[in-house]
């Protein structure tokens, strides 16, 4: 819906669900050409999963975030969707366009928070058994599987710092279509499990989880 209202082109053959549960056209993105690799791992973005990711993470204490979420989100995202049909730069609209699914590392460093409907849930140093237990969910083995034809919107993030309290990564969570994406919107593969495990996980430590 958001592609479409902003004048952005669009795959017809494809039906799938908005950001807010309404059936429309998208298109699927195409894979990413680049093999950068993750900060201190040898591993290709496009072949990361959930495990690979926290067994080269390098952190001092993690910090939670719920977004997108209250109700006074539908007007705000109207209001970026409205802004963004003005907008004659590309590079613009999709960074209007973009806030309407998803925080980003760059707002969380200039204000603070990831975006402006963010709320931040919880502060866990790296030994907080919290910590670990959300570990433990990223570790399970990867495992093909079906991935809900949605697009997504991350309501989740999980912010990992060092001892300098500079940003190490960030993981953005869409509990409602199963995908995990870094902060440069690489997807990370993940097992079947996952999706299920963090739903409880969220909601045990704060988050207002739609659908268990």
């Amino acid at each position: 819906m958001y592609l479409r209202q902003a004048g952005l082109t669009r795959n017809p053959t494809f039906r799938i669900f908005n950001a807010f549960g309404v059936r429309d056209t998208a298109r699927l993105r195409k894979p990413r050409s680049n093999a950068n690799t993750h900060v201190g791992s040898h591993f290709s973005k496009d072949n990361m999963t959930t495990k690979d990711f926290v067994k080269k993470l390098d952190f001092e204490y993690i910090e939670t975030f719920s977004l997108l979420r209250e109700l006074e989100t539908k007007d705000y995202v109207d209001g970026l969707q409205a802004k963004a049909k003005t907008v004659q730069a590309e590079t613009e609209r999709r960074r209007l366009l973009d806030l309407t699914v998803r925080g980003t590392k760059k707002l969380l460093i200039e204000t603070g928070t990831p975006h402006p409907t963010a709320q931040r849930t919880n502060i866990f140093k790296k030994l907080d058994p919290r910590t670990d237990e959300f570990f433990s969910i990223l570790s399970e083995e990867y495992t093909q599987h079906y991935t809900p034809m949605c697009w997504p919107v991350f309501r989740e993030m999980v912010v990992f710092y060092d001892k300098s309290n500079q940003i190490v990564s960030l993981l953005s969570i869409c509990l409602s279509c199963d995908q995990i994406e870094d902060e440069d919107s690489n997807r990370i593969k993940t097992g079947f499990k996952v999706f299920d495990n963090l739903k409880r996980y969220f909601k045990d430590i704060g988050h207002k989880i739609e659908r268990m």
